[in-house]
């Protein structure tokens, strides 16, 4: 019986050894039979006096000594195994260690073939700011007296030097008359254009609200189309002004670039005092070409600040009265608060001294349910049947 429990132990064994997969229920199953089989031979050892063994059973120790050896057998298989797959794994992860350095060699190498063929230095966007021989590539600094490079704080061209200076400026009053001219008239054909496309719109407008409150008396199915046909309508106007709206962009961006370059070729930066004096009125300036205040005009910006020292006096005298008085606020409510917390002090003495009570109350208590349980409630003594439990079991 001994032997035929070890194979069944030797068989689960090899279960769990080798993970096959059985149902859980059949494997509780099995563990159950063999505990319940173990103690059924145990009882029949211990309890049977005739079958009872005095002494050592050699047949027995025989047994369960090659059934150690075949345990330990079968461990070292195992064990033999484990190393077997353990090393199949170490060099399965060399070979991939290896792949692994080799793809990483042939990315590096990829990487520096790549930019020695692509991304060179001198194809840098930046390049011509880092070029060594960009001195020898650049051109001189003048020309000649119509070179446009020629600035005011280049100092390469002097007032002196220029001879055809009346020609230029008569040049430039004309050219700066026609295109102020040809501004206006864009300006007003746009404005004009606007006025009749929004006309158009407001009219096309009132046009689809009456057909939609004549085909809303119609039945579904014209309703339906209505509405296609109002989508269809909708989306047109909206590429319509999508379109027109980008007219207007590219059209404003050249404006912009004209008045750009009116302004860089204007009387901006020039010394003419008139310059400086505003359309709107003698008294107005325009402020990026102002020289500077005249003697009036500095006294008044004086007097003004004289005013504005006096009224910041005035609002940090108020102000300090203020502070003032909100210090004597809070003076009062801290004395205020002090007087609360002694209130609240005296009335947390008395409730501890309540608690304390009730806490000697509960004591007192809990001492004479103590005693009641010690010496009245629990006062059995064992009996005959509490001593006949034991010795039914072989555990």
């Amino acid at each position: 019986n001994f032997t035929k429990l070890l194979k069944l132990k030797l068989q689960i064994n090899y279960l769990e050894m080798y993970k096959v997969d059985l149902p859980p229920d059949q494997r509780e199953r099995l563990a159950v039979e063999a505990r319940r089989k173990r103690e059924e031979e145990r009882k029949n050892v211990i309890f049977n006096a005739r079958e009872r063994t005095m002494g050592l059973d050699l047949s027995t120790i025989k047994t369960q000594v090659e059934d150690r050896k075949q345990l330990e057998a079968e461990e070292a298989n195992r064990t033999d195994a484990f190393a077997r797959e353990m090393i199949q794994n170490d060099k399965l992860c060399q070979i991939m260690d290896q792949r692994q350095g080799d793809q990483g060699k042939n990315l590096v190498h990829s990487m520096i073939r790549y930019r020695q063929e692509n991304q060179r230095f001198q194809d840098r966007l930046e390049f011509d700011l880092n070029d060594p021989e960009s001195k020898l590539k650049d051109h001189p600094a003048r020309i000649g007296d119509e070179d446009p490079r020629l600035t005011v704080s280049g100092m390469q061209k002097f007032a002196g030097e220029d001879l055809k200076s009346e020609k230029r400026r008569v040049f430039q009053q004309e050219q700066m008359r026609e295109w102020l001219t040809a501004q206006i008239a864009e300006k007003q054909r746009i404005s004009s254009e606007k006025r009749e496309a929004e006309r158009q719109y407001e009219l096309r407008s009132r046009e689809l609200d009456m057909r939609a409150v004549e085909l809303n008396r119609n039945c579904e199915e014209s309703r339906r189309q209505l509405e296609s046909e109002r989508k269809s309508d909708n989306a047109r106007q909206a590429e319509e002004r999508r379109t027109s709206k980008q007219q207007e962009q590219a059209q404003e961006q050249d404006d912009n670039l004209a008045e750009l370059s009116n302004w860089i070729r204007s009387d901006l930066l020039s010394e003419n005092p008139e310059v400086s004096q505003s359309a709107h009125g003698t008294h107005r300036v325009v402020t990026d070409r102002w020289k500077g205040f005249s003697p009036e005009q500095r006294q008044h910006v004086l007097d003004g600040q004289a005013f504005q020292c006096n009224e910041k006096r005035e609002q940090k005298t108020q102000q300090r009265l203020e502070e003032m008085e909100w210090d004597r606020n809070r003076v009062a409510q801290a004395r205020l608060g002090t007087i609360l917390e002694m209130r609240d002090s005296r009335g947390r003495t008395d409730l501890d001294k309540q608690m304390f009570e009730e806490n000697t109350r509960l004591a007192e208590e809990q001492r004479t349910r103590k005693n009641f349980l010690d010496q009245e409630l629990y006062t059995n003594k064992p009996t005959r049947e509490y001593f006949s439990q034991f010795n039914t079991s072989t555990r």
